[in-house]
């Protein structure tokens, strides 16, 4: 049997707009947690799909084997979903031109910047033509990394039912350095681990 998981930057707002509108703080955060987990676990994987799964909800903890070559972690498909493209050329976009004068773009204005730049970042031969899956697949993976993260314009709107995609813009998180410094998680080359990255896009 072969199993599918379909998955869009999309599906991941609208989720992120419902546990928005959740009221409680605590359970809010539960489940942004936990929706974020799912994600890191679709998209940057460390490990075997099969051997991940059964080790999360056996009762017992056991190394359970990795399936070598049945799931798109073990086989290396996972490495297609965005294709090549240069860590150097987005940090540099990112820095310069869509978070300049701590400017936080709506989600969909970060995606069309990016989508505005793809010959810079992409691979030339990996560049996205008509379909953009390869480009939305990089701003999950950088989700999934928390090289980027949501948040809204309108902190009010947080725990009502007027929160909507609208009011989901894009911020960059920071993380200590290994001297015990706070930076912007992107600028850290370590964050960028297991994606698809390359020197220059030619």
């Amino acid at each position: 049997n072969v199993y599918v998981v379909h998955l869009s930057l999309e599906t991941y707002v609208n989720l992120y707009v419902r546990v928005m509108k959740v009221a409680d703080a605590v359970e809010r955060e539960t489940q942004l947690r936990a929706m974020n987990e799912v994600l890191r676990f679709l998209v940057t994987p460390d490990d075997c799909y099969h051997s991940f799964i059964e080790n999360y909800f056996e009762e017992e903890t056991l190394d359970r084997p990795k399936c070598d070559k049945y799931c798109s972690a073990c086989n290396g498909d996972v490495s297609h979903m965005t294709g090549r493209f240069s860590m150097k050329s987005l940090m540099s976009m990112m820095s310069t031109t869509i978070f300049t004068d701590g400017k936080q773009p709506h989600y969909k204005a970060f995606v069309k910047a990016l989508k505005a730049n793809k010959e810079e970042i992409f691979h030339h031969k990996d560049v996205p033509k008509v379909l953009m899956g390869p480009l939305h697949a990089l701003v999950l993976q950088m989700l999934a990394k928390g090289i980027i993260g949501l948040s809204t314009s309108d902190k009010s709107k947080v725990g009502t039912d007027k929160f909507n995609d609208k009011d989901v813009i894009v911020t960059l998180p920071n993380s200590v350095d290994g001297d015990g410094f706070a930076m912007p998680t992107f600028f850290m080359q370590s964050s960028w681990k297991g994606m698809t990255t390359i020197e220059n896009n030619n």
